[in-house]
């Protein structure tokens, strides 16, 4: 009776690592993905920023986003999950949206307050897609792994609370 159950048990815990797998490999594509389309998108929305306070935050960003980015492949590397190409449509989506309110708006304080918005859109959703890289991760088996994502995620959550402060400041100045 007890071989019966261990062999029943055995192909589900093949398929519930598969899909971790899959989750995972999923989310390393999306993050990949998503740093890379911002890492060229910043440089852009920050050359018709020069004189906004908000182009040194964006800066500042963009920096971090490319250590951010540059750990993920070190990480991912090491532990032998490589990012591949994906669709990637709410990264997309993000992202674009985030390109065309900045090419939209029609004064400096509207276009600085409209990317800040979509940029902390883009920062949930990385937030997110971290988090979700780290819920596949065992943290008996994979405990460096999860050490660096957590640790990467942590830096990009800081990145988030840099846009809710900047944000504040414009709203200041708004009034």
């Amino acid at each position: 009776m007890q071989q019966k159950n261990e062999r029943s048990l055995l192909p589900r815990s093949l398929r519930l690592l598969k899909e971790a797998d899959s989750v995972r490999q999923a989310a390393v594509n999306e993050l990949s993905f998503t740093y890379t389309r911002l890492l060229r998108l910043l440089p852009a929305i920050m050359r018709r920023m020069v004189a906004d306070p908000l182009h040194d935050v964006l800066g500042q960003q963009h920096e971090q986003d490319g250590l951010i980015s540059g750990g993920l492949t070190l990480m991912t590397t090491a532990h032998g999950v490589r990012p591949s190409l994906c669709a990637c449509e709410e990264a997309d989506g993000l992202l674009e949206t985030m390109y065309h309110d900045e090419r939209a708006a029609t004064d400096d304080a509207s276009r600085a307050m409209a990317v800040v918005d979509a940029l902390k859109g883009v920062r949930t959703y990385l937030i997110r897609t971290w988090g979700r890289l780290i819920d596949t991760l065992s943290p008996e088996n994979q405990v460096d792994f999860l050490r660096e994502a957590s640790a990467l995620q942590g830096q990009e959550a800081d990145l988030f609370s840099q846009l809710v402060a900047m944000r504040r400041e414009l709203d200041k100045d708004k009034e």
